[in-house]
């Protein structure tokens, strides 16, 4: 039977670099992230994340009219909240019968004190730097390339 467990990961964007930490198990650079906890949004799961692995607070980035929107039913009707929504969703195979269905958000620093808390090597990885490195699942390569290209173009 097939396990699925909801995930959630961060492209932390700045100065045209993506900000990835070194998984020792699998043994590659990875986004922070992790797993959804119960009673969790996938949005709350993508910002402690970020802070317990990196202690940098961050803003997801959302579309033009999240902001207008999130007032409007605060206003409106308060017992509806927008949840902001993922940049992208994957389901990754992480082994036989193993999956994580990952919500994958983009995020800009609100603070530039990193803090590392569980102790992971952390590295800005530029377009270039992505394209070299070996150690960085295709998928990884992929999604920084474009979180930096999207990010940039803003």
């Amino acid at each position: 039977m097939d396990k699925k467990h909801f995930t959630a990961t961060v492209y932390i964007v700045s100065d045209a670099k993506v900000l990835l930490l070194e998984h020792k198990k699998m043994a590659s650079w990875l986004p922070p992230g992790g797993h959804v906890e119960e009673n969790e949004l996938p949005s709350e799961a993508a910002l402690r994340e970020v802070m317990e692995e990196t202690g940098l607070q961050v803003e997801l980035i959302t579309s033009k009219s999240f902001q207008e929107e999130k007032h409007y039913l605060e206003v409106n009707d308060p017992r509806t909240s927008l949840i902001p929504c993922p940049w992208r969703f994957l389901l990754e195979e992480i082994s036989q019968n193993h999956y994580h269905i990952d919500f994958i958000y983009l995020a800009k620093i609100i603070n530039n004190k990193i803090k590392n808390n569980e102790g992971h090597n952390l590295q800005w990885f530029s377009i270039l730097d992505l394209e070299k490195n070996q150690n960085i699942f295709p998928n990884v390569k992929y999604y920084g390339i474009k979180a930096i290209q999207e990010f940039c173009s803003q």
